[in-house]
């Protein structure tokens, strides 16, 4: 893992973009890492000074700073991010060449690790790469010539075309990318066209979970040389999917490698392809799964929630069971003098059908209070 910290301050300055430096905090406590600390004269001169051009302090032309962007010029705003980020790559290239001519080291988009005669490449990001060597390392003395690539996401086609020119056959991506309605389908379009063009083999493993306000939804996968799926693990389940490599000892097709990637068999059973859903399936399994891991991985032991008897509350409901069980929810109702009757029928028959526990707590005491004491005032 590398931190180079002026050159994305150096970026920063150049293309007036948000840079995120990504420090594993275990990794900081916990690990030994070469440190190479430049002179602070020599960082200054290739960091330069930053005049900022709007001040906070200008009190003859105000101006507004800070994270909240209203409607009326948040998406102007998202477009002038959009098109700096569009020229960012031949900034960061540039940057990283004057920084190696600067410091005497050189670090490009992307990092490579063993690639010379790896005939399979990992992809990953961050933290993660430290760990990919260790078993890169392993790997390789037992004969498995593995390499490593750390770049940008597999999306893009610059790391299958950098495995492609290193002579690798097999790329392996190891990703977490949040979920939005329709990843699925786009993801694997995207990358069987990417693979198709060169004819690596692919093995694709996601993350599944939720994480704080983000959900990942797995649906890990392989495909062959012609980008022919494989296999596919089931989406928003944690699930083992096997997949092997193979070399060809016949009719191997010149254009490709000798190597070729199958599903496996355990326990007499192939590898699974698990069926593309529909976006609804696909939104109500992320909203389960989102609400399953935030209670349980922060410790909550259920879930406390207020019915109406209107659909929102229906909704929250059955998204709660089915993520919790029934055992974990409880539903209560806080009647006011305004509430139809209706609602509490509803109410009452949402927690019945879905067999959880129902209380009324009805607030009209504390309605009429409050209502006292501002008797006097109006």
């Amino acid at each position: 893992m590398r931190i180079n910290l002026p050159t994305w301050l150096t970026l920063f300055r150049v293309m007036l973009l948000p840079v995120m430096v990504m420090q594993d905090g275990f990794i900081t406590g916990h690990a030994v890492e070469l440190v190479e600390v430049a002179d602070d004269a020599s960082v200054k001169h290739f960091v330069g000074s930053y005049t900022p051009q709007h001040s906070l302090l200008d009190i003859d032309h105000p101006k507004t700073f800070g994270a909240w962007d209203l409607y009326d010029y948040y998406f102007e705003h998202k477009r002038q991010q959009t098109d700096a980020l569009s020229k960012a790559m031949k900034v960061i290239v540039d940057v990283g060449d004057e920084f190696g001519r600067t410091f005497g080291r050189k670090y490009g988009v992307f990092e490579a690790y063993g690639m010379d005669d790896a005939e399979m490449a990992i992809v990953v990001l961050s933290s993660t790469a430290g760990t990919c060597r260790t078993v890169i390392k392993e790997f390789r003395k037992k004969g498995v010539k593995v390499g490593l690539l750390i770049c940008e996401d597999a999306w893009f086609e610059e790391p299958a075309r950098l495995a492609k020119e290193a002579g690798a056959q097999v790329l392996a991506v190891i990703n977490a990318s949040p979920f939005h309605v329709g990843k699925g389908g786009d993801r694997g379009e995207r990358l069987s066209n990417r693979f198709k063009a060169t004819g690596l083999l692919l093995g694709y493993a996601h993350l599944v979970g939720g994480q704080d306000v983000v959900v990942f939804h797995g649906a890990t996968f392989g495909l062959k040389h012609n980008a022919e799926l494989v296999a596919r693990a089931a989406s928003f389940k944690e699930e083992l999917l096997f997949i092997c490599t193979n070399r060809s000892v016949s009719g191997i097709d010149t254009a490709y490698s000798a190597i070729n990637i199958v599903a496996s068999e355990i326990d007499g059973q192939i590898t699974p392809i698990a069926p593309l859903r529909s976006s609804e399936a696909d939104l109500w399994d992320a909203l389960v799964l989102g609400i399953r891991d935030y209670l349980g991985k922060n410790g909550f032991p259920g879930a406390i929630l207020g019915l109406s008897g209107g659909i929102d509350s229906a909704l929250v409901l059955a998204l709660a069971v089915d993520a919790l069980g029934k055992d974990k929810v409880r539903a209560v109702m806080m009647p006011s003098p305004y509430t139809a009757d209706i609602s509490w029928i509803d109410a009452h028959d949402m927690a019945d059908r879905l067999g959880v526990r129902y209380d009324e707590i009805s607030i009209v005491p504390e309605f009429e209070a409050f209502k006292a004491s501002l008797a006097g005032e109006f």
